[in-house]
């Protein structure tokens, strides 16, 4: 995947990988004095998916991102394929990037979605 400029609840972010996970409510129950255990089905999760990317801090966009984050706030996902539907960002995790040319911090970033 290359990467391309998406927007998360308005805020471009450069996304040059995304992934997700299906996540089955499964629990395993082990029979006393038995040899084998038994799975019992109880349903699935909201879809998860994990962006990675960079955020060139032009206009100080990482504080609004991680407000979003710390209130769980609905926000809207579009990709460079149109919309991906309301997400709530779970965490992020940051890491600075060095760049001499720019006057404002670049991040890269791996960010954990929540279907809303």
């Amino acid at each position: 995947m290359s990467a391309s400029i998406w927007k998360i609840g308005g805020y471009d972010i450069i996304v040059n990988g995304d992934g997700g996970k299906p996540d089955p409510k499964i629990s395993e129950h082990y029979i006393l004095d038995g040899h084998e255990s038994v799975l019992h089905y109880f349903g699935y999760g909201s879809p998860s998916r994990t962006l990675t990317g960079h955020l060139l801090d032009t206009s100080d966009d990482k504080p609004d991102i991680d407000a979003l984050c710390e209130t769980a706030t609905p926000s809207t996902l579009t990709s460079d394929q149109g919309s991906e539907g309301t997400w709530v960002i779970m965490s992020i995790q940051w890491q600075r990037v060095p760049d001499i040319k720019r006057t404002k911090p670049v991040w890269r970033f791996t960010m954990e979605l929540k279907k809303a």
